[in-house]
């Protein structure tokens, strides 16, 4: 009787619970149209992570991938990744040149989503949705979303939000302190860095309005006619965003309540190799050096001159080297490089032999190599990488070596520092263990907060009220003028009665002297 009692007591649990979880279950839209597999890897871990949650997930995005979970619709939007070819990856793009083409890449993704047909058809289905998870990389016509379907708007980068994007939240910027995310800030910042930086922040705030905007301006207007609504008044309509950073890695900046950073999001445990990898690894006597340049800088197509003196190197090291290397063969590959034109970087990274990781700086591959505690060197080629190997150089987990400064000598070099210093080691094992001290895993906590927005319809509580206040009001030149108003006044005034004292005293004085 006891055992029928407490299976009763049990069925009725399971179906209390199964109710709350149907009750709590969300339909959500995530819109990620970036052609950049770097960007999609965080998104994928996000939207499994909410399906498995029991919310139903429909993803816009140019990686689909594999799953038998019911609640997730995909629709393939694998073209933008032709919109990337706007920037020319094998070669080092800097800050001043980045607006141009990120005003070509963002009109186009933005404009080809909204006339792709299954979108097309989604956004006139009148389907319902109780929230969007958007990435919020200025592809801002399709923020338009929020309205069509009146759900809750949640911003989320795979990098560091545009400076803009964090003011429109109430977030703190300010040019050399949180500059644009291609810039990093270190301890100490030389007295010209501070005035380049600052006319670069000048510069970006002038593309924004003039230029940025206005573009994406026709693009609202050629897809919803009839709207009265700007890029800038869709800039600002985002209820909540998720940074993907980690404030460890030295990201930190005062934020409003409605703005959380969260990193590491696609970090996975290591799964087993294949066995021709993990044979190749196990055999290492000396230890392995593993290079790759990421999704978007194919080490097929870097330059001859910088493709020869990385051969050369490579090829007077005492160490195995694993380069993922997009061609079925490397004219002139050294005996000790073996290439592949795919590889799992994770599990690679993880592998006891593995002693260095000689990558682009991109900032998943950073977050990667901090988990698996492997030191790094890094050539930059282009948008955040730069600040990112910076970064890698101040928290002391590896070097940097830009492409200008690229030779036989200081790549030897560098690669020589960072395997025989233990001291690079060390730090990086450190820092992924501060990284892992938290609560909850990065996917649970990024669940959590979607949940929240959308449970509290926006989260308008958590609002900061500064982002509505107009430009004189916020920084008080209005109450500024009326007192220097005041106060010349009040000086002009005394200045009058000093006149008409001083000419008074003049004219009894003169009186005097003729009496």
């Amino acid at each position: 009787m006891n055992a029928q009692l407490i299976f009763a007591m049990c069925a009725i649990l399971f179906i209390f619970v199964a109710c709350l979880a149907v009750g709590n279950s969300y339909r959500i839209l995530v819109i990620f149209p970036t052609g950049s597999y770097s960007h999609q890897r965080p998104q994928q871990a996000i939207s499994q992570g909410l399906a498995a949650a029991g919310h139903h997930v429909t993803i816009i995005s140019p990686n689909t991938f594999p799953t038998t979970n019911p609640n997730i619709t995909q629709i393939d939007v694998r073209f933008t990744y032709d919109y990337m070819k706007v920037f020319d990856l094998s070669a080092s793009i800097g800050p001043w040149g980045m607006h141009a083409l990120e005003t070509i890449h963002r009109t186009n993704v933005a404009d080809g989503v909204l006339n792709h047909p299954p979108v097309t058809e989604l956004l006139k289905s009148g389907q319902q949705f109780d929230g969007i998870v958007m990435e919020s990389l200025l592809h801002v016509p399709l923020f338009m979303a929020k309205e069509i379907f009146n759900a809750t708007l949640i911003g989320f980068t795979t990098l560091e939000m545009f400076p803009l994007l964090h003011s429109s939240m109430g977030n703190v910027i300010h040019p050399v302190l949180h500059p644009f995310f291609i810039y990093h800030t270190p301890k100490r910042i030389g007295f010209f860095d501070r005035i380049v930086m600052c006319y670069f922040d000048l510069y970006h705030r002038y593309w924004h309005h003039f230029e940025f905007l206005p573009s994406l301006d026709r693009i609202i207007k050629k897809n919803f006619p009839g709207t009265k609504t700007t890029a800038w008044d869709l800039m600002k309509s985002f209820d909540f965003t998720i940074e993907g950073m980690s404030p460890v890695l030295g990201n930190v900046r005062p934020m409003v309540p409605n703005t959380i950073q969260v990193g590491f999001l696609h970090i996975a445990p290591p799964k087993p190799l294949p066995e021709n990898l993990q044979n190749y690894l196990d055999r290492s006597k000396n230890g392995v050096i593993y290079l790759s340049f990421g999704s978007n800088v194919k080490s097929s197509e870097l330059k001859p001159e910088i493709k020869n003196t990385i051969i050369k190197v490579l090829r007077d090291l005492p160490y195995d080297i694993l380069w993922k290397f997009e061609t079925p063969s490397m004219p002139d590959k050294p005996s000790n490089v073996r290439i592949e034109k795919w590889l799992p970087q994770q599990d690679i990274l993880a592998h006891k032999n593995i002693k260095l990781f000689i990558m682009q700086g991109g900032l998943q591959s950073m977050e990667e190599t901090i988990d698996r505690g492997i030191p790094v060197v890094v050539i930059p080629f282009f948008g955040d990488q730069a600040a990112n190997a910076e970064k890698i150089e101040d928290l002391g987990i590896g070097k940097k070596l830009n492409l200008e400064d690229l030779s036989y000598n200081s790549l030897k070099s560098c690669i020589s520092e960072v395997i025989e210093n233990p001291k690079y080691k060390q730090t990086v094992k450190q820092l992924g263990d501060r990284i892992r001290d938290t609560p909850m895993t990065p996917v649970q906590t990024a669940v959590w907060w979607i949940e929240y927005a959308i449970r509290n319809r926006g989260a308008e509580h958590l609002k900061y009220k500064g982002t509505d206040v107009p430009f004189i009001e916020y920084y008080l030149i209005d109450v500024i003028a009326v007192h220097l108003v005041g106060i010349f006044l009040v000086l002009y005034v005394l200045k009058k009665l000093f006149n008409m004292i001083r000419g008074g005293n003049s004219k009894t004085t003169k009186k005097m002297k003729k009496q």
